[in-house]
């Protein structure tokens, strides 16, 4: 395994350039979130 350190932010640059893998990323995170806030008022306190 090879260990190598990466700039955060220029990787991100590059993610963003790709707008549409961004649109479903956020698109997925919203809808596990909305999943986890739906299953969380299930559980008792």
């Amino acid at each position: 395994m090879q260990n190598s350190i990466k700039d955060h932010a220029a990787l991100s640059g590059i993610f963003n350039e790709d707008e549409p893998w961004v649109d479903w990323h956020e698109e997925t995170l919203w809808f596990v979130r909305e999943k986890r806030d739906k299953a969380v008022q299930c559980i008792p306190e």
